[in-house]
């Protein structure tokens, strides 16, 4: 690999790892430790990636007019290897604690900034997911 492309890797990591600090720490705010916010911004961050791979996988099919079902079960297998890749990204060890340590201590501008972007990821995973779905129902009879 080239300096360039473990630069961007690296970037896209750093983001990856924000985007779950952004969960967690909203999780954090809202309800408190006593509702483990480090599993559930596992959970979110994985349902993220599964909505962006299905969404990957509507597009695909959509292109080249190939319609196939996902059983529910694949699906689920799926989340679930999505779970244990995220779990061990971010929370087996201490990277969980790397995490929180590393950007806890933003200053004013970064925070709003970085979670303007996880804003605007968000809302376009949602987004994408859904115009993905309403764009196979067609498909789909």
């Amino acid at each position: 690999m080239t300096k360039a492309s473990d630069v961007r890797i690296s970037g896209l990591l750093d983001a990856y790892r924000y985007f779950y600090y952004a969960i967690y720490a909203w999780q954090l705010r809202m309800f408190g430790e006593e509702e483990f916010p480090e599993f559930t911004a596992l959970l979110g961050n994985s349902l993220c990636v599964a909505f962006n791979l299905l969404t990957l996988v509507g597009v695909f099919q959509y292109l080249m007019g190939y319609k196939f079902r996902i059983e529910i079960i694949y699906g689920l297998i799926g989340y679930l290897v999505i779970l244990s890749i995220n779990y061990l990204l971010l929370l087996r060890g201490d990277r969980f604690r790397e995490i929180v340590s590393r950007y806890s201590s933003e200053s004013s501008d970064q925070r709003k900034r970085r979670t303007l972007y996880c804003l605007i990821y968000f809302s376009g995973t949602v987004a994408s997911f859904f115009a993905s779905v309403s764009f196979l129902r067609p498909l789909a009879r």
